[in-house]
């Protein structure tokens, strides 16, 4: 029943992957799981990468959570400390909410992240970059 449900539950290329294993890695849980986790089980040096993505991501268009989110997940896949969490989120914040954060000095993930959210909805909005659209606005404001 597990293997069936297994099979069901894939989607996408990980069900195309599936369909095209020989009979032999499918007969059994042993030999399915085995498959499964040298197929999708990274291998050690895409810590690496991780790293990598910790202290090299950069926060965007993305919201304070997004960004927080997707930072906590590199930090897990590279066992990185909270304080090493906390360097690299404030390093891949925008400016503007970096210098809010810092002004704070946070001392839990808690406090990183609030303070980040706080200075995300003090950050002053960016003026829209199409000059057809600045036009009309001026024009809506003279009348």
């Amino acid at each position: 029943m597990k293997m069936a449900l297994f099979k069901v539950l894939l989607v996408d290329s990980p069900a195309l992957w599936f369909d095209g294993l020989p009979a032999a890695s499918t007969n059994n849980r042993a030999h399915m799981k085995a498959a499964f986790e040298t197929r999708y089980n990274p291998p050690g040096f895409m810590n690496y990468q991780y790293a990598n993505d910790l202290f090299n991501t950069k926060q965007g268009d993305s919201s304070v959570d997004d960004f927080c989110a997707k930072m906590q997940r590199f930090g897990r896949e590279v066992n990185a400390n909270e304080e090493m969490l906390h360097f690299a989120v404030i390093n891949g914040l925008q400016p503007d909410i970096r210098n809010h954060v810092t002004r704070t000095q946070p001392t839990t993930w808690n406090d990183v992240v609030q303070h980040a959210k706080i200075g995300e909805m003090c950050s002053p909005v960016a003026l829209p970059s199409d000059p057809t659209l600045a036009v009309k606005l001026e024009a809506i404001q003279d009348i």
